[in-house]
């Protein structure tokens, strides 16, 4: 943030200093300042300022919250490689990872917890499943589809395993079982963007 801030008030210096110009070259000329120049000048700060936080979309709140829950998620992984047999503590950070938009990492998080769990759950499956199709999406008619297709086979209203199932079940061009699966995605209530 501190960057951004930085960078703007260049551009801000930059901006005055191109409308001072002219007036500059105006008074060796003429011998006098322009007031009415040098006040528009001067305005172009505090304007552009109030402009950009009027009409501004970013969530600056929300922009210092997203650093500090990295800085600890950066935490917890340091707290990880000191202590990799947490396994809760690696599903968390799986969890995390995938909040951020680190499919990667949290899939990296999701095998480690995976290899230190002798019967993983319908949760360690469906979310070690989702990173997998996101860091590569063939992998839902593999090793992730077969986590999923497990999932369903005891749990047949888990609403990732019937998203991500229908996927896999498209792909395959079985029509009926992908829109029964979506069907029942729209029964269970899914989120409107997911249901649109």
């Amino acid at each position: 943030m501190t960057a951004f801030w930085s960078i703007a008030a260049l551009l801000c210096a930059a901006a005055v200093a191109f409308l001072l110009w002219p007036l500059w070259r105006h008074r060796k000329t003429s011998g006098r300042w322009s007031v009415l120049g040098i006040a528009t000048a001067l305005a172009v700060v505090p304007f552009a300022a109030g402009l950009y936080v009027t009409v501004s979309t970013w969530d600056f709140e929300g922009g210092e919250q997203a650093a500090e829950g990295m800085q600890l998620v950066q935490e917890l992984a340091r707290r990880m490689r000191e202590n990799p047999e947490d396994v809760e503590g690696w599903r968390l950070l799986g969890r995390s990872y995938m909040q951020l938009g680190q499919p990667l990492q949290a899939r990296n998080a999701f095998r480690a917890a995976w290899v230190r769990t002798p019967n993983p759950d319908n949760d360690l499956k469906v979310s070690f499943a989702e990173a997998m199709v996101r860091t590569d999406g063939s992998l839902l008619l593999s090793d992730a589809g077969r986590l999923f297709e497990e999932v369903l086979e005891e749990e047949p209203d888990n609403m990732k395993a019937l998203l991500y199932g229908g996927f896999a079940a498209r792909e395959l061009g079985a029509e009926r079982e992908w829109r029964a699966r979506w069907n029942r995605l729209l029964e269970l209530g899914a989120p409107e963007p997911l249901a649109r």
